[in-house]
């Protein structure tokens, strides 16, 4: 007697069976516009046997390649064939090639294999994006040593299902789209047969045979023909309102802003973030400060108005710190502020709210290390994941759309680049436009901040890299004064001119700058951090233009202050004003067409002339801003600087993708 459940098991292995099989209604294959189709959905016109690498071919004779060529076409008939409009491969025989090479091009197919298959797609006799029943994704780039190899995310539909896969390529690099989310960004491409030499400028587009059924689809083909601006329109334009933003506000708030007596004979109350690890204070008596937190002064329009008031254009708040306990209604326990204190409000909710009204995006930072929660350690730690994922999950689909998820805490052993990886594809799957810094990974070494393939932008804390982060988006995060949460007795303050300038530094080196308030337990950003946003914001107001959207320095090091850049623009950053009223900049080719300074007189122009190797402006005796006055140089074509030894530099955008 059949029962149900094995009937259902019969159909589904039916069903399966026939979508493996490839049988079912002829498929359209019906190329995009611009685009021709590979394959014309009968037989296998287009397409010819393979015969091994470029190297082995080229050593061949025109009679041995010829004969070569007919044993591999052969091979190739008797094992691919062509089903109701599915380009099918048995398992058994060799790979196959189109039948003419291409050089950039953007190359769609559907492509399906066997549950424990996998193949590839040779790219110009490079292997080649990856296909395969395995945990890592579908995507990645196999075979490449140097660059990254793995998918970003993992995008793959199961065995026996069609995917859909969208693979650019321009000069050495690649790009790939799995079921239209981006798996590899803009990637080099090695050359697998020759490693000493770059990758073919000409080749074949090979669907690569390994020991397993295939099958694939709708095979269509656009070759590129203006690169540069295929790759203009092909940029990932997650990041463009960051790179544009260049100014955040960090937000530092939790239990550890109570000022909560002494602890083992000594003052603790408002110590920092760090309260509990460094006080040493068990879980149980940490809870109880829940009980005390009620910031009956915050208020979420007043806190948003400070940060643009300021010139900031994104906030990044602690849901969670290292301590474990919320800021928000998290639906992974009850140790957060909804449920756990007498405040009872959700802070992210309001805050997040208050950020849309005024045109800021609302960011959040979390932590992977949370000491109060009892398998965060150890060899329980598999059993922590789900609840740091469940907490994300909340923060991803409860607060409408997040522009960072800033994480932090990976350093605990127990943390690894796998996991950062599927956090990282989690985030990415549940908002594709979030930006995901680089602590989501294991990739960084003390506060030097390497990039990690996981992450979007790296993360120097409390410095400012001498020469930025060339080729990364990265972004300097710094307190006022010593502690990044409310700590009662800190006084030593950063003043206005040195946090204007480090902004300015920042950015002339092609980052942003992520500068941190902590907030008191009754809700209130503290006096002296309230008067320096303001007296940056009073900055920004007359020289905003030279800092949101501006790139990078042209030039080496500057003795009087900094440059950042525009196109067909120079804002020069004056610090020391030159006592005899001439700014000398050094090396610049470019003929200068404007010199006004920023603001002043209604941007009446300066004098500039030019003297030997230098222009040199002409300034008025005394500094209009003793904190950094800028001046516009306008010129023409993009900037280049004769260096010292006499190469010219030209403006390359150091920190940006």
């Amino acid at each position: 007697m059949i029962r149900y459940w094995q009937l259902l098991v019969l159909a589904s292995g039916l069903i399966l069976s026939r979508s493996i099989s490839g049988q079912g209604p002829m498929e359209p294959n019906t190329p995009p516009d611009g685009f021709e189709a590979l394959f014309n959905n009968s037989d296998l016109t287009g397409w010819r046997g393979s015969i091994g690498g470029p190297p082995q071919r080229a050593g061949m004779s025109a009679q041995e390649l010829a004969v070569a060529q007919r044993q591999a076409d052969d091979h190739m008939r008797a094992h691919w064939r062509v089903t109701s409009g599915v380009l099918h491969f048995d398992g058994q025989g060799s790979s196959i090639v189109t039948d003419r090479p291409f050089g950039d091009f953007e190359l769609r197919l559907d492509w399906k294999i066997a549950p424990g298959g996998d193949s590839g797609i040779y790219l110009r006799g490079s292997p080649q994006v990856q296909i395969w029943d395995n945990p890592i994704g579908s995507g990645g780039l196999y075979n490449n040593q140097t660059n990254p190899s793995e998918p970003m995310l993992v995008a793959d539909r199961p065995p026996g299902e069609w995917n859909t896969f969208r693979i650019v390529m321009i000069g050495e690099r690649v790009s790939v789209w799995l079921n239209d989310i981006m798996v590899v960004a803009d990637t080099p491409l090695e050359n697998y047969w020759e490693r000493d030499k770059p990758i073919y400028a000409r080749g074949p587009i090979e669907l690569q045979a390994h020991g397993n059924p295939l099958w694939f689809r709708n095979i269509f083909v656009r070759e590129i023909t203006n690169a540069e601006q295929e790759r203009d329109l092909l940029r990932d334009t997650r990041l463009d309102w960051w790179r544009e933003a260049k100014f955040g506000l960090f937000i530092h708030w939790g239990l550890y802003a109570i000022p909560a007596g002494r602890w083992n004979g000594k003052e603790i109350g408002g110590t920092g973030e760090w309260l509990m690890h460094n006080a040493r204070i068990p879980v149980a008596d940490y809870e109880r400060l829940a009980g005390q937190f009620n910031p009956v002064n915050f208020d979420a329009d007043q806190w948003v108005k400070i940060a643009k008031s300021a010139g900031m254009k994104y906030i990044v708040i602690t849901s969670k710190h290292h301590d474990g306990f919320g800021l928000f209604d998290s639906a992974m326990g009850e140790y957060d502020i909804i449920d756990a204190t007498p405040f009872g409000r959700d802070i992210m909710k309001e805050l997040s709210d208050a950020c849309r009204r005024e045109g800021i995006k609302i960011c959040w930072y979390h932590s992977i290390l949370d000491w109060h929660h009892p398998d965060a350690k150890g060899e329980r730690f598999d059993d922590y994941v789900p609840y740091l994922k469940g907490q994300v999950r909340d923060l991803l689909t409860n607060y409408g759309d997040i522009g960072v998820m800033w994480f932090d805490g990976e350093w605990i052993k127990e943390w690894n680049a796998d996991l950062g990886r599927k956090l990282y594809a989690m985030c990415r799957q549940l908002q594709p436009d979030v930006i995901v810094n680089n602590r989501v990974g294991k990739g960084r070494q003390g506060m030097s901040n390497s990039r990690t393939s996981a992450g979007d932008f790296s993360t120097p804390e409390q410095e400012i890299p001498a020469t930025g982060i060339p080729g990364y988006d990265w972004e300097t995060c710094m307190t006022m004064n010593d502690t990044w949460g409310f700590k009662i007795d800190d006084q030593n303050w950063k003043s206005p001119e040195q946090l204007i300038r480090m902004l300015i530094d920042i950015v002339s080196k092609g980052g942003n700058f992520l500068l941190n308030v902590g907030p008191t337990a009754l809700g209130e950003i503290p006096p002296p951090s309230v008067e320096r946003l303001k007296a940056i914001g009073d900055w920004m107001r007359v020289n905003g233009e030279s800092i949101y959207g501006a790139g990078p320095s042209v030039f080496g090091d500057l003795q009087w202050g900094r440059c950042t850049t525009k196109p067909g623009t120079l804002y020069l950053h004056v610090f020391d004003w030159p006592s005899d009223g001439k700014l000398h900049l050094p090396g610049l080719k470019n003929k200068v067409t404007n010199a006004h300074i920023l603001g002043w007189a209604n941007n009446t122009a300066v004098n500039r002339s030019h003297s030997g190797d230098d222009w040199i402006v002409h300034l008025p005796n005394d500094a209009p801003d003793p904190i950094a006055t800028v001046i516009v140089l306008q010129i023409d074509g993009e900037p280049m600087v004769q260096a010292s030894s006499g190469s010219v530099q030209e403006n390359e955008n150091a920190g940006q993708r």
